[in-house]
């Protein structure tokens, strides 16, 4: 027996929107990097650290 295509739908959209309030959650109790952090990877690599965003998933100094 198969399901309607749209019970499908409902079920996607709301599995979808629920990563939402998980995202929201761990954005807000995640730690942030110490500004020191930045300055040694920047004196390792004689390179500045990378643009605002650039990093997947980890907060740059801005």
């Amino acid at each position: 027996m198969t399901t309607s295509g749209a019970a499908d739908e409902v079920t996607h959209t709301t599995r979808a929107h629920s990563f939402n309030a998980a995202a929201a959650q761990y954005a807000a109790s995640r730690p942030s990097y110490p500004p020191a952090l930045f300055d040694t990877v920047e004196a390792l690599t004689g390179r500045p650290s990378p643009a605002p965003g650039s990093w997947t998933s980890a907060p740059v100094r801005a």
